[in-house]
């Protein structure tokens, strides 16, 4: 993930979560593609994310490996952790911060619950 000057196609929250879970960097499919000599279309593998959404972004990722799990599968973020996480950030607006996470956390437990 790269940081876009604001206004350029892309970079939404939303955008970036299934993006990130698209698994864009498929190093394995590259090189099964080279060694059989299949030609890949020219993909951007970046996603870029706009300066205003990348502290919200960052908080997300760092917070990547905070979920809750449960019998039926994952719940969600563990909000204590994520406290923690963003007390360790210095983050310039922490109520935005955490509304942007909540709205990337949905998107990432729509795609979670679309795998079971």
């Amino acid at each position: 993930m790269v940081q876009e000057p604001a206004g350029a196609e892309g970079g939404k929250l939303k955008g970036a979560i299934r993006h990130w879970l698209g698994g864009a960097s498929n190093t394995e499919l590259l090189k099964d593609a080279e060694v059989y000599g299949v030609i890949l279309p020219k993909v951007d593998r970046d996603y870029k994310v706009w300066p205003e959404n990348w502290e919200s972004f960052n908080l997300f990722m760092h917070c990547a490996t905070q979920w809750r799990v449960g019998p039926g599968g994952i719940i969600g973020l563990d909000y204590v952790a994520v406290q923690t996480v963003m007390g360790w950030n210095r983050l310039q607006d922490e109520a935005a911060c955490f509304r942007d996470l909540q709205v990337m956390e949905r998107e990432a437990l729509l795609h979670f619950n679309r795998e079971r």
